[in-house]
């Protein structure tokens, strides 16, 4: 089969760079196709104008070895002359043994490389040879092949010392070693290698299990007979004597046949299921890497050498198969790798935690914005709950203002009509009369005025504490205050009662505000005089034991207060006399002021004589 590979718009006879790669398989098989796909991917990177020429022997089965050097032979006379290659690049055990097995001097000059092959190597057979019997010899590349011009490549190299070691460290019980070998030509490759250096092995006995001679059954028969004494060193295993490829779960049932046996790989063959370890190469597709090499060389890099690189091995082990033997990991060689072990949780559940934990974080974030809302329609709700009750209170206050107000309106057309009626009324008789006797009537008319001013003046004090006038304290003497308090409300005193003051003694002036001071003890005095037809009304100022406080008493023989209307007296427009003349403004006044310069006005509810009214304020 022959397949040729130019890149676009080139002409290898303008370049002279010519490439011929021949495979033992058919290009299409997986492992050929991904080393040729890399091999031409690198070289249309180091040169695009390169000729490549893929040609394969087609080798099949083991049968058909003797045929190979003839059909390498032919495919290399293909290209000749002109046509000669710069290299030959050779993928396949198969491929490279047929070209090693020639014998043309020409063909032995050729640059040639190799991919895809294992270190040791034997040469094949002529065609009288029965292969089932033939015992080859394993030669080495790198030594016995001097006559050849091998420019370069990479190799495999299996390990038999180190594996036995395994078996010496592991299973020192163990004293015969069956090698398990197929009837392929790597298979026929390993064994003649095997052979060549079990010898250097004394003191365990060899014995092997050829495929080329057994079928699959008989070597399941001879596995389930080994001893406790024995173990496997797997070689290859696919093909057997009757040249039926063998799936790759027969070593599953081989495994059964008798479980407890230490079996060792020398290719992966059986890792995973059935193999302890083994020490084994690092396979891996080498297309790339022997572009890269046929271009150094070609280009004659500074530095190439003309070798062929042999890929490193390592220890792999079967975790499952490690811990039946009861075995610590800590024990293994340095470097292993460990298949079949356990998935962590992380490992087996990544995607499902991260999943959760995703779903989760939107479910709070979710549950937090849910929250956030509700935190502000309830605080909404209770703003406008807030503002409920203020409008409920604003609207509460504006009917007590409203009845407030109709009830001062009835009071101060009543009150004031009354005064203004008797002034009128005096006025006009005086304003007739030239008897001095009429004097009378000038006092009444006199007092009427007192009593209207009075009442304009409650009004007006009203107004100033509703509109929060701003006062300013004086340097005041609070005796002279209750005297000149006094005089403006003696006018409504009874000519039957008795005025008594007992001032401070040892006064000092202090600090406060003159006119409130004035108006509340006036107030209290007037509301005295007022309510007592008969006896004494006495007037008490003085500091209270703190010496911060100032308090004035009035105190009077009239009818008194009952207890349950002390607190009722003090709102506005309350009377509880209502045949005595005035709006029910006075005390309300009296107690509004005193709170308004920090003091008080309250009564004595343990007086029964009629009724005492303590003023405080601070000073």
């Amino acid at each position: 089969m022959t397949c040729f590979v130019a890149f676009p718009q080139t002409d290898r006879l303008q370049t002279g760079r010519h490439i011929l790669v021949v495979t033992s398989y058919n290009p299409d098989t997986r492992s050929t196709s991904q080393n040729l796909s890399e091999f031409i991917s690198m070289s249309r990177d180091r040169d695009p104008s390169a000729y490549i020429a893929v040609e394969s022997i087609n080798s099949l089965h083991l049968n058909e070895a003797p045929e190979w050097k003839t059909r390498m032979s032919d495919i290399l006379a293909k290209y000749s002359g002109d046509d000669t290659p710069d290299v030959v690049v050779l993928l396949g055990q198969e491929a490279w043994s047929a070209f090693l097995s020639q014998d043309d001097e020409n063909i032995k000059r050729m640059p040639a490389m190799c991919g895809m092959v294992s270190r040791n190597i034997i040469t094949l057979p002529s065609d009288t040879v029965k292969l089932d019997r033939w015992l080859p010899e394993s030669k080495d590349i790198m030594a016995d092949f001097s006559d050849f011009n091998i420019v370069g490549g990479y190799a495999y190299e299996y390990d038999l010392d180190n594996n036995v070691g395994l078996v010496r460290r592991y299973f020192p019980e163990v004293d015969w070693i069956m090698f398990l070998t197929d009837n392929s030509f790597g298979g026929l490759n390993m064994l003649a290698w095997i052979k060549a250096n079990a010898r250097y092995y004394p003191d365990y006995k060899f014995e092997y299990m050829d495929g080329r001679v057994q079928t699959f059954f008989d070597a399941n028969k001879q596995v389930g007979m080994l001893s406790r004494h024995s173990a496997i060193f797997c070689g290859t295993w696919r093909v057997d004597k009757t040249n039926d490829y063998a799936l790759g779960s027969t070593t599953y049932v081989l495994r059964e046949a008798n479980p407890d046996i230490p079996v060792i790989s020398l290719s992966t063959i059986g890792l995973g299921h059935w193999a302890f370890g083994g020490y084994v190469p690092e396979y891996k597709v080498v297309g790339g890497d022997l572009a890269g090499a046929c271009f150094d060389y070609l280009d004659s890099v500074a530095g190439y050498e003309k070798k062929i690189n042999i890929i490193p091995s390592h220890y792999v082990f079967d975790y499952e198969r490690v811990i039946d033997r009861g075995i610590a990991l800590d024990e293994l060689p340095a470097g292993y790798e460990l298949i079949n072990r356990p998935l962590s949780f992380w490992s087996q559940y990544k995607y499902q935690v991260i999943a959760s934990a995703l779903i989760l974080l939107v479910i709070i974030l979710a549950f937090a914005l849910t929250l956030r809302y509700m935190y502000r329609i309830n605080k909404l709700k209770d703003a406008l709950l807030v503002q409920r009750e203020k409008l409920q209170i604003a609207k509460e206050q504006a009917e007590d203002a409203s009845r407030m107000k109709s009830l001062f309106i009835q009071n101060i057309n009543h009150e004031v009509r009354t005064p203004l009626n008797a002034i009128v009324g005096f006025a006009q008789i005086v304003a007739r009369s030239e008897d001095p006797s009429f004097n009378k009537y000038s006092e009444i008319i006199t007092a009427n005025s007192y009593d209207l001013l009075k009442i304009i003046d409650d009004v007006m004090q009203l107004a100033n504490h509703d509109t929060g006038l701003q006062l300013e304290k004086k340097e005041i003497s609070v005796n002279a205050l209750c005297e000149q308090a006094f005089l403006q409300s003696e006018y409504k005193r009874n000519a039957d009662v008795e005025y008594r003051f007992v001032p401070w003694e040892n006064e000092h002036l202090v600090m406060s505000y003159k006119n409130v001071i004035l108006v509340v003890v006036s107030n209290l005095l007037h509301n005295a005089f007022k309510f007592t037809d008969e006896g004494v009304v006495m007037l008490r100022c003085g500091m209270m034991h703190d010496n911060r406080t100032v308090r004035i008493t009035v105190s009077d023989t009239g009818p008194g207060i009952p207890n349950d209307k002390h607190e009722a007296v003090f709102e506005r427009f309350t009377k509880l006399d209502g045949f005595k003349q005035g709006a029910g403004l006075g005390l309300a006044i009296c107690r509004e002021a005193a709170r308004f310069i920090g003091g008080d006005v309250t009564i004595d509810p343990d007086y029964t004589s009629g009724c005492r009214v303590y003023f405080t304020f601070p000073v």
